[in-house]
């Protein structure tokens, strides 16, 4: 009882930190289109020299690159199934949230903009199920490849 215990409590923990990559990813990649908006408002507003040597340019690449190597630790530590459903749920989480607080965005709210918002969110549910199971299979690109000559 005892092992099987502490190989539950070891596959929680491995679950939990591929998890925990596809948060970081996701909070680092909701930022970064944050930080696109922020960036481009400055080019429009003072030109392409203020936009380069601005603030928003900068840490935008630098997140931008962090959550790129983040992104992919996390596929290569784990499955996709275990860090991607979440990178995704948390990038717009947090996008969403950088619009409302930093830029007084109001999201839609009609009954038309919320149906396609739901409409949305149930085919990007159904898309990451999809993709969490091929991934839970073992399928290798080389096996999609092969099946897609046939």
């Amino acid at each position: 009882m005892l092992v099987q215990t502490i190989a539950l409590l070891a596959a929680l923990g491995a679950a939990l930190g591929f998890a925990l990559y596809g948060v970081v990813a996701g909070v680092l990649f909701g930022l970064v289109a944050g930080l696109v908006k922020l960036s481009l408002q400055t080019f429009t507003r003072d030109g392409l020299t203020a936009a380069l040597v601005g603030w928003p340019t900068w840490t935008l690449v630098v997140l931008g690159l962090c959550g790129v190597a983040v992104n992919q630790q996390a596929y290569r530590v784990g499955a996709l199934s275990a860090s991607m459903p979440i990178l995704n749920v948390v990038n717009v989480v947090v996008a969403l949230t950088f619009g409302v607080l930093v830029f007084d965005e109001v999201p839609a709210h009609t009954s038309m903009a919320l149906l396609v918002q739901a409409l949305a969110l149930g085919c990007i549910a159904g898309g990451l199920v999809g993709l969490g199971r091929h991934a839970d299979t073992g399928s290798t690109h080389s096996d999609l490849v092969h099946r897609a000559a046939y």
